[in-house]
């Protein structure tokens, strides 16, 4: 069996932010217990992301695989009712990321497995609490400069169940310009490890 699903202007919303969706299609198909996204093409933020995937329904662990790449989406319209004019976003950026995952969908989040990377240039992330509380502790209480989109985020991961694990991290923003390893969880934790400048 095969199905298509296309979607056009619609928005995902969560908290103060809204994802808005320009346009969706996802083509999948279901063949002897396996079900296979087949094409999953997403325009959104002003960009776009390739996402394929599937799932084994023939066994009891309901094995799970992903794989993505997002090119050039703008993490300023993320924000919902977007920047009055003239004011700088709180959050912005021009994103790219690939990577892969798996996971048991009988296990959940626990068994999640899987590596990427990701970049983020012309960026501003003062409403990201684990960079702000990270800039708060190495400048010890300086201010960031307000009006640059200057701010540069690189990384390589490994999802690792409820952990994501940088492996290398390098941020740059007005205040901080540090690399290292760093752990974030999914309850907000952060381990960072500062091995020095660029």
């Amino acid at each position: 069996a095969q199905a298509t699903l296309e979607l056009d202007r619609f928005n995902l919303s969560f908290g103060e932010y809204s994802l808005p969706i320009e346009k969706a299609l996802f083509q999948a198909r279901l063949a002897d217990g396996v079900a296979t996204v087949e094409k999953g093409d997403v325009s959104a933020l002003g960009g776009h992301a390739l996402v394929r995937g599937g799932a084994d329904l023939r066994e009891p662990s309901r094995p799970m695989n992903l794989t993505w790449s997002i090119g050039d989406m703008r993490l300023r319209e993320i924000l919902r009712g977007g920047t009055p004019e003239g004011e700088t976003p709180k959050l912005a950026g021009i994103v790219v990321s690939q990577g892969k995952a798996t996971m048991d969908g009988a296990s959940g989040a626990e068994s999640l497995r899987g590596d990427g990377t990701i970049d983020v240039t012309k960026g501003r992330f003062s409403q990201v609490g684990f960079i702000a509380r990270l800039a708060r502790f190495i400048a010890s209480g300086g201010t960031a400069t307000k009006n640059e989109l200057t701010s540069e985020l690189h990384g390589t991961f490994t999802l690792r169940g409820p952990a994501l694990e940088f492996s290398t991290v390098t941020l740059k923003t007005p205040m901080i310009s540090v690399r290292g390893e760093c752990v974030l969880y999914m309850d907000g934790r952060l381990d960072f490890v500062v091995n020095g400048g660029p």
